[in-house]
């Protein structure tokens, strides 16, 4: 038992296992098949004494049956037959439906650390689950998992920030809150982005579109703030609702590239190109202001507004006098001009004809009198001073062609009043 020499027996075959003083005799191989939990074959280093080789600390490879090894933590408390080494080098493939290697822990359709998990987020920190049941796979960690849909999902290690990617979007989440979004949207063939700043609306972006035509993307703010949709004419329509105050920094240009600091190029049958709005219902709400030309008035006259036709003709302008009062100006060159005649009106007889009267206005709320004519009898009067608003169809009375009559009334005027100075001479 102590491997002493009264041990021995007449017939016995003695073989020395191990050395007790040189290392290179101190490695062997043991094969048996009657030793308790047998048959197996081991493979034992530093074997210098009897309690070293059976120390089982020493062995380095183990194949057969490996209950006698069952006190060890790397194997199961039966672990059957199966190969213990302290390295493995294998060429091929490993089939295993369960155990564990390197603190993974292998069943039919996992190989996790910890504790399994496949649901979503692993509950412990360290943990890592590998999934697949044949048709769908998943990963899965404390701070992130691949779902088996393909979308996948990242958080901050206290859960408050989490980015989550899905098949049509990416999600940023604080908490439980949405923040912000960018996904695709079927309807529109467009890439949307959502941010949500904590205000009551939600704010969708859409950001780009391919619908098969030749140039187009859409941004638009769903709340009606902005709406920007290029199509493959490169037509524009923009709604700007801006609280505050917007500031461009270079030339704007609405349906056309800028020369100007502000273009606008539309094409509205019987619509306007421009719209200014100030309803308040309240004499403080003003139109539109204009500051221009110099601080000191001087000789000269400064051009206010100019106005042109359809084909860029120039029709008038009102311009700013050498006193500072605007004046309304229309071409009249005589290079403009031609089959120019004399043109002898009866300005006293239009004027004598024409009433002028004094009414209320229907629309006035504070009734005040108010002075004029009436454009349906001055239309049979002198119809070249009456025209038709397009969009109402009221009858517009334009003043300024009263002129010339009041320049022929006088004219007649003076001529009778040389005849009645000739007669009273």
């Amino acid at each position: 038992a102590n491997g002493s020499i009264n041990d021995f027996s007449e017939g016995d075959v003695i073989v020395q296992r191990g050395h007790p003083s040189t290392a290179s005799r101190q490695n062997l191989m043991y094969t048996t098949v009657s030793d308790t939990d047998a048959p197996f074959q081991r493979t034992i280093t530093g074997v210098d004494s009897l309690a070293a080789f059976n120390d089982l600390n020493n062995i380095v490879l183990q194949t057969g049956n490996l209950e006698s090894l069952a006190s060890h933590d790397i194997v199961p408390a039966s672990p059957g037959y199966g190969l213990y080494s302290d390295n493995v080098y294998l060429s091929g493939k490993i089939v295993a439906t369960s155990g564990e290697i390197g603190g993974w822990t292998i069943d039919a359709t996992s190989i996790y650390t910890g504790v399994e998990d496949h649901s979503g987020y692993t509950t412990n920190v360290g943990d890592i689950t590998l999934y697949s049941d044949g048709a769908n796979s998943s990963v899965h960690g404390y701070n992130f998992y691949f779902a088996a849909d393909g979308s996948m999902e990242f958080k901050t290690a206290n859960s408050g920030t989490r980015l989550e990617f899905k098949s049509t979007e990416l999600n940023l989440y604080e908490s439980a809150t949405l923040y912000a979004q960018i996904k695709t949207n079927a309807a529109r063939g467009a890439g949307m982005f959502y941010c949500n700043d904590g205000a009551s609306e939600a704010r969708y972006f859409p950001i780009g579109i391919d619908d098969g035509t030749a140039a187009g993307w859409i941004i638009q703010w769903d709340n009606s703030a902005l709406t920007v949709e290029i199509n493959n004419s490169l037509t524009v329509d923009v709604n700007l609702n801006v609280d505050g105050t917007s500031l461009f920094n270079d030339k704007v240009g609405i349906g056309v590239s800028a020369t100007y600091e502000l273009d606008v190029l539309a094409n509205h049958a019987s619509g306007f190109a421009a719209y200014f709005f100030n309803d308040g219902n309240n004499i403080d709400r003003w139109g539109i202001g204009i500051q221009f030309g110099r601080d000191v008035q001087g000789a000269g006259a400064e051009y206010i507004a100019r106005f042109y036709d359809g084909d860029g003709g120039h029709t008038g302008h009102i311009i700013q006098t050498n006193y500072g009062v605007p004046a309304f100006a229309i071409p009249s060159d005589i290079t403009l001009k031609e089959n120019i005649l004399d043109h002898n009106i009866n300005g006293l007889d239009i004027i004598d004809a024409m009433q002028y009267h004094s009414f209320d206005w229907k629309a006035e709320k504070r009734k005040e009198r108010a002075y004029g004519w009436i454009a349906d009898e001055v239309k049979t009067i002198f119809p070249e001073m009456v025209s038709v608003d397009p969009e109402s169809g009221m009858k517009m009375i334009a003043e300024s062609k009263l002129i010339p009559v009041m320049m022929a009334a006088i004219k007649e005027l003076s001529t009778k009043v040389i005849e009645l100075e000739s007669q009273i001479k």
